[in-house]
């Protein structure tokens, strides 16, 4: 696993989970009727033993994710604070704050590009501190 998959992990759980989410509020909608009727099948069948097993699973992915979630915070922030303090905070507010680099260069008081260029010297420094973090481990 590289550094950016690393700290990418807590967003990409993050995003599962709300995707996750959006799918059982679709389930949950009440008006689904006959969909397929309508032309607009979107996966959702009109038997209702396939819809509660759909739902089920839904629900115990939710729950897995949400267990993991925190799990993943954890060791995100505990790598993040054997770095710098000024690079662990710029990979903190990308990484688990989830700012893209428009939102970065505004926190950071800068352009986009100068953001970039800090994101990418954070990045160099926790690559060197990542493979001690993982020997660690």
């Amino acid at each position: 696993m590289t550094v950016e998959e690393f700290l990418g992990q807590y967003q990409a759980t993050l995003r599962e989970l709300t995707e996750c989410e959006e799918r059982l509020s679709e389930l949950e909608y009440p008006q689904r009727g006959n969909r397929m009727g309508n032309g607009d099948h979107a996966g959702i069948s009109n038997y209702p033993e396939e819809y509660t097993i759909m739902k089920d699973r839904l629900q115990a992915k939710k729950n897995k994710l949400q267990k993991q979630l925190p799990r993943q915070k954890r060791k995100v922030e505990a790598f993040l604070n054997k770095l710098k303090p000024r690079q662990a905070k710029i990979l903190r507010r990308k990484y688990i704050d989830g700012l893209n680099t428009l939102e970065l260069a505004s926190w950071m008081h800068v352009t986009q590009k100068s953001a970039i260029a800090a994101v990418k010297f954070a990045m160099s420094a926790a690559e060197k501190e990542y493979s001690v973090f993982c020997v660690l481990k």
